[in-house]
């Protein structure tokens, strides 16, 4: 009989976990889990790492808001901090929230937004996922 040699899903998670942690600033963009957003919380670019966190297949939509993204009991501080980004200038902030995957259930993810918003290039909201590990498992929704 041939070893099970497919990762575990803990161990995906652990791996792009562990991944993200060590990768230089400048290749951040395309190796990280990373959810760019405008202004107004709209999703302008969402990498393929995320997109595997979150469970969403290359074809499957991401819905555009990341509002609708976010646990509604969650959803006001993010909101009140982004809006601090925006109009206040904040340069950072850090979470930890359930994220709606592609599947339907909930994934607990610690964010780490920066605020990119008045620079050349490069320019929104960046978010930086890190997938939880064990004591946060995803959830069924209600």
């Amino acid at each position: 009989m041939r070893p099970n040699t497919t990762p575990s899903p803990a161990r995906r998670r652990a791996d792009a976990a562990r991944d993200f942690q060590f990768l230089p600033a400048v290749q951040c963009k395309e190796h990280a889990a990373q959810i760019v957003l405008d202004a107004n919380g709209q999703l302008k670019r969402v990498s393929k790492l995320a997109r595997q966190i979150l469970g969403y297949y290359a074809a499957q939509r991401v819905q555009p808001r990341f509002f609708e993204l976010v646990r509604e009991h969650q959803q006001t501080r993010i909101m009140w901090e982004l809006a601090e980004m925006v109009g206040q200038h904040r340069q950072r902030a850090e979470w930890l929230v359930q994220l709606k995957t592609g599947q339907g259930t909930w994934r607990w993810c610690h964010i780490h937004a920066r605020n990119r918003l008045h620079r050349a290039g490069e320019s929104g909201i960046v978010l930086e996922l890190v997938p939880c590990g064990t004591g946060h498992r995803s959830e069924s929704l209600p």
